[in-house]
């Protein structure tokens, strides 16, 4: 098991999560302005956050979030892809950065104050499993902060609005399946199914907030077509995206209403979760064994044989 980093020279004890208008121009300097709306959206009910360290990020992919959103880096992340891991290691965005499997997480009871997750749970097969590993890896009183797309964003979503005005239902269903596709969300559920997911698994909600407004779900679908030639430009490692600070500026004028809008009809959910200082043992639902007690040894199934985001073929059910 690996055990987390504690303390490097010159860290403080919590990184901060930066404003919206801040995150929303870093992302511009290298993100298509689709991404850069959705996750300057999704920050806003957390800016001025303070995570407590040690902090792992739980499906960290290659670090983007840590380096524009966070005003350090952290401790630990985590990922299943080999590449991304590569790529996140590179950015120094980590401490130490580990390929694993989050319903199988590689680090003894209580190595972490703080989990962050974000926007990564929907993409999970298990997401149940995932939050009992997260839940057992946190100290007693520490959090989980993690931001989850729910079912709603079906409904927010202007084409699928336009053909539902339209009377054609089937042909915006169609369009929300594909949506799933291409983004990979194969649990994507109600927020009370989701609390109740995170009792469950042992915590203590402290915090329940709706956050990307159906304004940033607009804009974002309306200029996802801009971003297909970023990903493929990205893809071959080739950074496609220039605008000078004067051109940040006048778009962040632009969309400023969509990314500070908050909305209880939100397209996503921050979730707050605190572990209790005496939680009760939460026992896996496969092994009958609890989940909070020694280390436990690897499985003969091994990460590399398991998927942390499920394929494309298994999408969730249309709204």
């Amino acid at each position: 098991m690996n055990v987390a980093t504690e303390q490097w020279t010159g860290v403080e004890d919590a990184v901060m999560v930066r404003s919206p208008r801040e995150v929303f121009d870093r992302y511009l300097s290298v993100a298509p302005l689709a991404h850069a709306i959705f996750r300057a959206a999704e920050v806003t009910a957390i800016a001025g956050v303070r995570l407590q360290r040690p902090v792992l990020d739980l499906g960290c992919g290659a670090g983007q979030f840590v380096r524009l959103a966070l005003s350090q880096r952290l401790d630990s992340g985590l990922d299943l892809s080999a590449d991304k891991v590569q790529r996140a290691q590179r950015s120094g965005a980590y401490g130490q950065v580990t390929r694993g499997d989050a319903r199988d997480l590689p680090w003894d009871d209580g190595s972490f104050q703080t989990v962050i997750s974000i926007s990564v749970l929907e993409h999970m097969r298990e997401p149940d499993v995932c939050l009992r590993e997260v839940h057992r890896v946190l100290r007693p009183g520490g959090s989980m902060v993690a931001t989850i797309v729910l079912e709603d964003i079906h409904r927010h979503l202007p084409s699928c609005r336009l053909f539902r005005r339209l009377g054609l239902a089937w042909i915006a269903s169609r369009i929300a399946t594909f949506h799933d596709v291409i983004f990979r969300h194969v649990t994507l559920l109600t927020q009370a199914e989701w609390e109740r997911m995170f009792r469950e698994a042992g915590f203590e909600i402290t915090r329940l907030e709706r956050t990307v407004s159906p304004r940033a779900i607009f804009w974002w679908e309306i200029l996802l077509i801009t971003a297909w030639p970023y990903r493929i430009l990205d893809g071959l490692g080739v950074r496609s995206v220039w605008r000078p600070r004067v051109v940040r500026r006048a778009i962040a004028r632009l969309f400023r209403r969509a990314v500070e809008q908050q909305q209880r009809e939100g397209a996503c959910l921050l979730v707050v979760a605190r572990k209790g200082e005496a939680s009760p043992m939460v026992r896996d639902s496969k092994t009958n064994q609890a989940a909070d007690g020694p280390p436990r040894k690897p499985t003969a199934e091994t990460a590399s044989q398991r998927s942390f985001v499920s394929p494309p073929s298994r999408v969730a059910k249309p709204w």
